[in-house]
């Protein structure tokens, strides 16, 4: 293992004058440069261990030493390359081989040629560099964990891994930290240099500091502060999106929230100039098909003037409109909804861009939102990842509800106007909130009694603690009944209830309650016999109470898993584009599993990493080094003491070797501390 220099190879008793001292431990001082190794071999043959120099240690020997700046100690990790969560798989014909216990570090370590590989409980198959992944399925089908905190597939399905290479982190910014018995990957959009860029650090796994995951099913930009944004500016423009809570012209006001984006074209007098927010994300192969974009704009587009939302695919130079507005003469300056279905496929971008007119125009947009799967089935995902959603029929849509194909009318949505039942004022004064409200008229329906017309939502909800407000307004004599309810397992369970006329004036309710079971909600008007009544609903909200949970990175998978099926963003879907605004930090789906632990012997393979004591003088401090074959440092030996009824040390050392042997230190004499 190593040369032994002018050793005297000999059996001798050394006596050695005790020190008195409340120590269970001898430390014997090496000053010969050894490797890390050869350290470990060196301190097992002279019947002691290699010291960790852990604060308990240090407490007990002085170790300011001018010669020695730099000590080996006994503490190493094993770590494997970062890999990458990919999804929720099927099981297919692999070949897989097994794994003594579930753990994506032992299935690593078989695949350690391997670019990914496939995790099943407790079998492992490595998968080539070509592998084509397949359609995900929902990752709760994924039910094992592994390695305290990690997933290892299920009963029939597996996790796929990838192994992120140095590429990946090449061009980002990048904050390495070892000192962790796990680290999980976070990001988060901060100001960088001349730009805002996405830090990625290392962090423990357990760590409750990371306030949120970005899942990678479901992506968003309220622009509110803090809130994370798929978007990025487009740098070669001539004009900016702004993010902001008042426009100087248009829309004064976010639809939800604080703040929107809208381009400021007021002090730009030439056609043509362009504003482009551009997706920051990319789309895998296995992760395209289906999405839904859904948007809110404010517009009000000058002749020559566009607002357009497109995707571009970066390899096939391929242009797909999703949305054209141009002249916006005759139309309602106000927010809009628009929801569309996509198909994204690798490489595919999202471009939202405002080309400017002959003269100045009003654009904004808010509440942004980017979901897994059709339109129509996503809405619940929608509620369940923003926690809260508003429905009040702003821009003439009702984007929470769908009439009933069981009732017998349908409910109504009006502009900034009262309604009316038979020639007479029945209706709401006022609007209660925005421009839109929704309602039913006894005068437009057939004339018999206890006919009812019933929305319900486009979000179904399983097992959850909602709160539930509306604002309503009942006026007229032949109104009969208002009441929304829960239809669970075919049977209904109201939480309001009304009946007859309630006055002019808008009232409130506001409900908690918990949801067991799958259940939508539903509205239902009743009317009697005449045509004399209106009944008004505007400005419902639901919110979802969610109880505290540690926001560790298990915990936010688990969320993104129970919300969308899904993980939190993988590797490939993270480009190398600035980001808009500061936003929280989240956690990635990119890991780096640890084994830490303290040697007493020569391991069986090299570790990825050893820490190395640095010594200071004033005070001290731990360095972790990759592991090198060659690096050369002194060492501490450490063993149990030896006391007999004399009070004094009798230490049997097998090999004597001749190396310099400082007696003291610009501290004083070494405490405890001896020297071979």
């Amino acid at each position: 293992m190593y040369t032994m220099e002018l050793a005297i190879w000999i059996f001798i008793l050394i006596f050695i004058p005790t020190f008195q001292t409340t120590t269970e431990k001898e430390y014997i001082y090496v000053e010969k440069e050894m490797t890390w190794s050869d350290a470990l071999d060196f301190c097992e043959r002279n019947n002691s261990v290699l010291s960790a120099l852990n604060n308990e240690d240090i407490a007990s020997i002085e170790t300011c030493n001018q010669s020695s700046k730099e000590l080996w100690t006994s503490s190493f990790l094993y770590a494997t390359s970062y890999l990458s969560i990919m999804g929720c798989f099927r099981n297919t014909r692999l070949n897989f081989s097994s794994l003594m216990r579930p753990s994506i570090l032992d299935c690593q370590d078989m695949c350690s040629n391997s670019s990914a590989f496939a995790i099943m409980n407790r079998w492992c198959a490595c998968l080539e560099d070509n592998f084509s992944f397949m359609e995900t399925e929902d990752a709760n089908a994924c039910n094992i964990t592994c390695d305290g905190i990690f997933f290892c597939g299920g009963k029939d399905s597996m996790n796929i891994y990838s192994v992120v290479g140095e590429d990946f982190f090449g061009m980002r910014q990048h904050l390495t930290n070892p000192d962790f018995d796990n680290s999980c990957l976070s990001y988060q959009c901060l100001p960088l240099t001349n730009e805002y860029r996405y830090l990625y650090k290392d962090v423990d796994c357990n760590s409750e500091e990371v306030s949120g995951a970005a899942c990678s099913t479901f992506f968003s930009c309220t622009f509110e502060s803090g809130d994370s944004c798929f978007l990025s500016q487009v740098k070669n423009d001539n004009l900016d999106w702004i993010i902001s809570g008042n426009a100087l012209a248009g829309a004064k006001k976010a639809y939800q929230g604080s703040n929107f984006a809208f381009v400021n074209d007021s002090s730009d007098d030439r056609p043509g100039d362009r504003a482009t927010l551009r997706s920051n994300i990319d789309f895998p192969d296995f992760n395209g098909g289906d999405w839904c974009l859904r948007v809110w704009v404010f517009q009000n587009i000058s002749a020559g003037g566009r607002f357009h939302v497109y995707i571009k695919n970066s390899d096939l130079n391929k242009i797909l409109e999703l949305y054209n507005q141009t002249l916006s003469a005759g139309q309602y300056t106000e927010w809009k909804y628009s929801e569309i279905d996509i198909l994204l496929q690798k490489n595919d971008i999202i471009f939202f861009q405002f080309i400017r007119g002959k003269t100045e125009s009003i654009i904004a947009i808010d509440d942004i939102t980017l979901t897994k799967g059709k339109c129509e089935h996503t809405f619940t995902k929608v509620l369940l990842m923003s926690g809260e959603i508003k429905c009040d029929f702003e821009g003439n849509k009702d984007i929470c509800f769908i009439q009933s194909k069981d009732d017998n009318f349908d409910w109504m949505i009006t502009r900034n106007g009262r309604t009316r039942s038979n020639g007479q004022k029945t209706g709401p004064s006022e609007n209660i909130e925005g421009n839109y409200f929704s309602f039913i008229n006894t005068s437009l329906s057939n004339n018999q009694n206890n006919q009812n017309g019933v929305l319900i939502s486009k979000f179904n909800m399983t097992d959850v603690n909602i709160t539930f407000s509306m604002q309503y307004n009942m006026n007229g004599r032949d109104i009969n009944k208002l009441k929304v309810y829960l239809e669970i397992e075919n049977e209904k369970r109201e939480i309001f209830s009304r009946r007859r006329n309630q006055g002019k004036d808008w009232k409130i309710f506001k409900n908690t309650t918990y949801i067991e079971g799958n259940s939508r909600i539903q509205l239902s008007a009743s009317r009697k016999k005449g045509v004399l009544g209106d009944i008004a609903i505007d400005d419902i909200r639901i919110k979802i109470n969610r109880p505290d949970i540690k926001s560790n990175w298990m915990n936010q998978n688990e969320m993104c898993k129970d919300n969308l099926g899904s993980y939190t963003i993988n590797h490939q879907q993270l480009s190398n584009l600035p980001c808009l605004a500061f936003d929280s930090e989240r956690w990635t789906g990119i890991v780096r599993p640890h084994i830490r632990g303290t040697a007493t012997k020569e391991l069986e393979k090299h570790p990825t990493k050893v820490k190395v004591y640095r010594n200071l003088c004033e005070n001290y401090e731990y360095v972790w080094e990759p592991f090198n074959l060659t690096s050369k440092r002194p060492f501490v030996c450490e063993r149990s003491s030896y006391l007999n009824t004399s009070n004094e040390f009798f230490v049997v050392v097998n090999e004597i070797i001749h190396y310099p042997i400082p007696v003291t230190s610009s501290s004083g004499k070494f405490q405890n501390l001896y020297f071979l």
